[in-house]
């Protein structure tokens, strides 16, 4: 009987694992699309299935993933509702089991550190990402300890310390490139990009191994440039055309974080004027989300990067 319940565990683990994996997959490639409506429904699904069946690892998961998303789109209140979520199921695991789940725990700690990191909050990016770092030991070179690293060379970036966030990352590049890990390193998002920029200029292809991060680095830089800043070049002056002057400037209001009210009394104009041309801009630049619309015109150099 102990064989059997152990040997159905094992199933339902492998099953469960399976799960996770088919809907990151899925999910990252509905991101990828920019569907970002049928993202959140996957999530929806994943969390439902996760809470009936009691997979708290695949909850965990959704709730990861619904933190990168809400911060793709500057969603910062929702990230931090799904970061206490992550950290409430880290602490109701402990106190069923006796022990925090690793990966719930690993899943914990990506969404914190990266709401910290989008936050400024920069010791406590660090803090977070040290102490997961040392609670991996010996698992210098997985796929984890190598986004972790990352995060934790994107934290000091963002802090100014230049020196300190490459020194970082060169280690990331020293473990990954000789086993070709790229796609974990460009998920990390747009700001991945000045990283990686940065990263390819500091190195000096006098080896071997300068020579295959060099390599390494051009390869991740054209895939981030391709899922971030689509070729766009052949539509710039298209897009420059189509959208006003007026537009633009409701963009670059946008940008700043203004509401439709709020743009409103900045321009003197109705709110119902705002929001057709909210629309407008909607269907000129092909997206559905306002912060679409800002990384999209920022893409185009209608609006300056803030």
């Amino acid at each position: 009987m102990a064989l059997f319940l152990c040997g159905n565990r094992l199933h339902e683990h492998l099953y469960d694992t399976v799960r996770l994996i088919s809907y990151r997959i899925l999910i990252r490639i509905a991101v990828a699309r920019a569907n970002f409506t049928h993202a959140y429904a996957l999530l929806d699904s994943a969390q439902a299935l996760g809470q009936e069946r009691r997979w708290n690892r695949l909850v965990a998961a959704a709730l990861a993933e619904r933190t990168r998303l809400n911060l793709a789109e500057d969603r910062l209140a929702e990230a931090g509702a799904c970061v206490g979520q992550l950290r409430q199921l880290a602490t109701a695991n402990a106190g069923s089991s006796g022990a925090v789940s690793p990966e719930i725990e690993n899943y914990r700690d990506l969404g914190a550190a990266c709401l910290a990191i989008r936050r400024q909050h920069t010791q406590e990016a660090v803090a977070i990402l040290s102490g997961a770092l040392e609670r991996l030991g010996h698992l210098h070179g997985t796929y984890l300890a190598l986004r972790l690293r990352t995060l934790l060379a994107l934290a000091w970036l963002n802090a100014g310390e230049r020196d300190r966030a490459l020194a970082i990352f060169h280690e990331v590049a020293t473990a990954a490139a000789p086993a070709g890990v790229c796609q974990s390193i460009v998920d990390q998002g747009p700001d991945i990009g000045p990283l990686l920029n940065l990263a390819r200029d500091s190195v000096r292809t006098t080896t071997a191994k300068a020579q295959e991060i060099v390599t390494w680095l051009d390869r991740l830089l054209n895939s981030w440039r391709a899922q971030h800043e689509p070729n766009n070049q052949p539509r710039r002056e298209g897009e420059r055309e189509r959208l006003s002057s007026r537009e633009r400037g409701i963009v670059e209001l946008i940008a700043q974080g203004q509401s439709n009210k709020e743009i409103a009394r900045t321009l003197g104009i109705t709110p119902e004027t705002v929001k057709s041309h909210v629309k407008s801009i909607f269907t000129k630049l092909e997206v559905d989300k306002r912060a679409q619309a800002v990384s999209r015109a920022q893409a185009l150099g209608l609006v300056k990067h803030s």
